[in-house]
């Protein structure tokens, strides 16, 4: 028997016994002792240890990521520090981590959608697709990681900046702010600022009394995108007169699996082992007059769960096709028969994404989501006003 000392651990085990990469487990499996610097005697006990089928170990401290004090970081810290100098466990075992900061407590960000890919897709599909995953930063409205912004309420603009409008339309809705600095760092996959806040506007037609049409693909004046830099000095905004803003909620930094689904390029372009690219390998994966690239979608939802997907970075959770291509299209004076389409699509990555939301009011056409999308060059040089946005919705 493995014991655990609460709900989250008994889950984590129920998870680990069920993966077939994990050969044994054990709790509490060894004292650590250390002297700090002030020269005070500690001692740790990490929460599991886990061998793994191919022989590498993982050493295991669960706490939800905004629930780590100061005392329980500097045990996870010696605890790396052990493994990663010890030769207890031999070479093939060198994979040992001191403490994996389970965002909610739960799983490695991966572990969840790891195991519903190799239960449910071919063993080829499966270890290829999870090769491509990545983490991305889900806003959530529970406390379960550090605070990193908010959605709704009243942006922060520098003195000097007036309210961001479309011409001839009206202003932009402000959606919401990222403090870049409360970002979990080593997970965050695109090159963010180490410090700033961004802030997201829209025109979601609220604006007129007719009900405008909101803001699409093609129209780069309908959407921003605003940088501002640390310690500049910013005063909070009312909307203007006329547009009623959407209600405060504040976010907070849960990490989740990602992963490309629904007619992005890499399922074209990455093949299993014996050769076969990802999209032809799962046509026939959810039978007559299903498309076998929805498979991906399902799974991945089914791994985060039916909460609003608020997300930054990682791979878009799209509600029709790829995002990517979108935008490429809009960019290429909407040619979806453009060869260059692939090519264009490549170069944009997921900068965030906002999905409808009943807790702040937030609704994008038929229950759908805003993605805004960037170069990766645009990026790393801080061109923030080339980020294009685009709704999808069922």
């Amino acid at each position: 028997m493995v014991g655990y000392e609460f709900w989250l651990e008994r889950d984590t085990l129920v998870l680990l016994d069920f993966d077939p990469d994990v050969a044994g487990i054990a709790s509490q499996p060894f004292w650590l002792c250390w002297t700090t610097a002030d020269g005070k005697l500690r001692s740790h006990a990490p929460d599991y240890f886990a061998r793994l089928a191919d022989g590498s170990a993982r050493v295991i401290d669960y706490r939800p990521t905004g629930r780590i004090k100061p005392r329980d970081q500097a045990a996870f810290e010696a605890t790396r520090d052990a493994c990663a100098s010890s030769g207890r466990y031999g070479r093939r075992s060198a994979v040992c981590v001191g403490a994996l900061r389970h965002n909610g407590g739960v799983t490695p960000w991966k572990d969840r959608l790891s195991a519903l890919a190799r239960n449910r897709l071919p063993a080829e599909v499966a270890a290829t697709w999870i090769e491509l995953f990545q983490p991305g930063i889900r806003l959530v409205s529970s406390d379960t990681g550090p605070r990193v912004g908010h959605l709704g309420g009243n942006p922060a603009l520098p003195d000097a900046m007036d309210w961001p409008t479309w011409a001839r339309r009206g202003p932009l809705t402000f959606i919401a702010a990222v403090d870049c600095a409360t970002l979990p760092r080593e997970f965050v996959t695109i090159p963010l600022p180490d410090a700033g806040t961004l802030l997201f506007f829209y025109f979601d037609g609220r604006y007129s009394a007719d009900e405008d049409q909101p803001a699409i693909a093609e129209d780069v004046d309908g959407c921003r995108v605003i940088f501002v830099p640390a310690g500049e000095p910013v005063i909070e905004r009312t909307a203007p007169a006329g547009l009623a803003p959407y209600p405060r909620r504040d976010v907070f930094a849960e990490v989740v699996a990602t992963a490309p689904e629904r007619e992005h390029i890499l399922l074209d372009h990455t093949e299993t082992a014996s050769g076969v690219p990802l999209a032809e390998a799962v046509e026939s994966v959810l039978g007559p007059g299903r498309a076998g690239t929805d498979v991906f979608g399902e799974l991945t939802w089914e791994a985060n769960g039916d909460i609003p997907q608020h997300q930054v970075g990682g791979f878009a959770s799209p509600v029709q096709g790829a995002v990517e291509n979108e935008i490429a299209a809009a960019v290429l004076e909407g040619e979806w028969s453009d060869p260059r389409l692939s090519e264009e699509a490549a170069r944009w990555v997921l900068l965030a994404q906002f999905d409808s939301d009943e807790n702040t009011d937030m609704l994008w056409g038929d229950v759908g989501t805003l993605y805004w999308l960037i170069r990766t060059d645009d990026l790393k040089a801080g061109r923030f006003d080339a980020a294009r946005c685009t709704m999808q919705c069922g």
